[in-house]
Protein backbone atom coordinates (compact mmCIF):
# COMPACT_ATOMS: atom_id res chain seq x y z
CA UNK A 1 0.00 0.00 0.00
CA UNK A 2 1.14 3.51 -0.72
CA UNK A 3 -0.02 6.69 1.00
CA UNK A 4 0.15 10.24 -0.31
CA UNK A 5 -0.43 13.19 1.98
CA UNK A 6 0.21 15.84 -0.70
CA UNK A 7 -2.38 15.00 -3.40
CA UNK A 8 -0.16 12.46 -5.13
CA UNK A 9 3.06 14.44 -5.49
CA UNK A 10 4.89 12.00 -3.19
CA UNK A 11 4.06 8.46 -2.09
CA UNK A 12 5.21 6.44 0.94
CA UNK A 13 4.89 2.69 1.30
CA UNK A 14 2.68 1.81 4.31
CA UNK A 15 2.59 -1.98 4.77
CA UNK A 16 2.86 -2.18 8.57
CA UNK A 17 0.78 -5.19 9.66
CA UNK A 18 0.02 -6.54 6.18
CA UNK A 19 0.69 -10.22 5.56
CA UNK A 20 0.59 -9.65 1.81
CA UNK A 21 0.91 -6.57 -0.37
CA UNK A 22 -1.23 -7.91 -3.23
CA UNK A 23 -4.43 -5.85 -2.79
CA UNK A 24 -7.62 -7.06 -4.48
CA UNK A 25 -10.11 -4.51 -3.17
CA UNK A 26 -10.17 -1.25 -1.20
CA UNK A 27 -13.13 0.58 0.35
CA UNK A 28 -13.42 3.55 2.67
CA UNK A 29 -16.09 4.15 5.30
CA UNK A 30 -15.56 7.42 7.16
CA UNK A 31 -12.10 7.19 8.71
CA UNK A 32 -11.90 3.42 8.23
CA UNK A 33 -10.03 1.95 5.27
CA UNK A 34 -10.65 -1.71 4.43
CA UNK A 35 -8.53 -3.74 2.03
CA UNK A 36 -8.56 -7.33 0.83
CA UNK A 37 -5.30 -9.18 0.25
CA UNK A 38 -4.64 -12.88 -0.26
CA UNK A 39 -4.14 -12.92 3.53
CA UNK A 40 -7.70 -11.77 4.26
CA UNK A 41 -9.40 -8.50 5.20
CA UNK A 42 -7.44 -5.70 6.88
CA UNK A 43 -8.53 -2.44 8.53
CA UNK A 44 -6.66 0.84 9.00
CA UNK A 45 -8.08 3.57 11.22
CA UNK A 46 -5.06 5.88 10.92
CA UNK A 47 -5.05 6.91 7.26
CA UNK A 48 -3.45 3.61 6.26
CA UNK A 49 -0.20 3.84 8.21
CA UNK A 50 -0.82 0.50 9.98
CA UNK A 51 -3.16 -2.42 9.30
CA UNK A 52 -5.04 -4.92 11.48
CA UNK A 53 -6.27 -8.32 10.28
CA UNK A 54 -10.07 -8.61 10.74
CA UNK A 55 -10.99 -12.16 9.66
CA UNK A 56 -12.97 -13.22 12.78
CA UNK A 57 -15.83 -15.38 11.48
CA UNK A 58 -14.64 -15.59 7.88
CA UNK A 59 -14.33 -19.32 7.21
CA UNK A 60 -12.87 -18.59 3.79
CA UNK A 61 -10.32 -15.77 3.57
CA UNK A 62 -10.39 -15.93 -0.23
CA UNK A 63 -12.29 -12.64 -0.37
CA UNK A 64 -12.72 -11.28 -3.88
CA UNK A 65 -14.63 -8.08 -3.24
CA UNK A 66 -15.86 -5.80 -0.44
CA UNK A 67 -18.73 -3.33 -0.51
CA UNK A 68 -20.48 -1.12 2.03
CA UNK A 69 -24.14 -0.23 2.43
CA UNK A 70 -24.72 2.07 5.39
CA UNK A 71 -23.26 0.30 8.42
CA UNK A 72 -23.13 -3.09 6.69
CA UNK A 73 -19.93 -4.42 5.08
CA UNK A 74 -20.29 -7.32 2.66
CA UNK A 75 -17.44 -9.64 1.67
CA UNK A 76 -17.83 -11.78 -1.44
CA UNK A 77 -15.77 -14.97 -1.07
CA UNK A 78 -15.29 -18.19 -2.98
CA UNK A 79 -17.77 -19.81 -0.58
CA UNK A 80 -20.43 -17.10 -0.44
CA UNK A 81 -21.21 -13.73 1.10
CA UNK A 82 -20.28 -12.62 4.62
CA UNK A 83 -21.69 -9.66 6.53
CA UNK A 84 -20.22 -7.44 9.22
CA UNK A 85 -22.25 -4.84 11.10
CA UNK A 86 -19.41 -3.77 13.41
CA UNK A 87 -16.66 -2.50 11.07
CA UNK A 88 -15.27 -5.96 10.36
CA UNK A 89 -14.73 -7.03 13.97
CA UNK A 90 -16.98 -10.05 13.36
CA UNK A 91 -18.31 -11.64 10.17
CA UNK A 92 -21.39 -13.84 9.74
CA UNK A 93 -22.59 -15.77 6.68
CA UNK A 94 -25.00 -13.72 4.59
CA UNK A 95 -26.04 -16.28 1.99
CA UNK A 96 -29.75 -16.24 2.85
CA UNK A 97 -31.72 -17.04 -0.28
CA UNK A 98 -28.69 -17.24 -2.56
CA UNK A 99 -28.49 -20.36 -4.67
CA UNK A 100 -25.05 -19.83 -6.22
CA UNK A 101 -22.16 -19.28 -3.82
CA UNK A 102 -19.18 -18.40 -6.00
CA UNK A 103 -18.80 -14.63 -6.26
CA UNK A 104 -16.10 -13.16 -8.45
CA UNK A 105 -15.79 -9.42 -8.91
CA UNK A 106 -19.46 -8.82 -8.27
CA UNK A 107 -20.83 -11.54 -10.56
CA UNK A 108 -22.28 -14.87 -9.49
CA UNK A 109 -20.84 -17.74 -11.50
Amino acid sequence: MYLSTDNGSNWNQENNGLASTHVFSLIVNGTNIFIVTNGGVFLATNNGTSWTLINNGLTNIDVNVLTISGTHIFAGTNSGVYLSTNNGINWIPGNYGLTKMHLFQGYYL
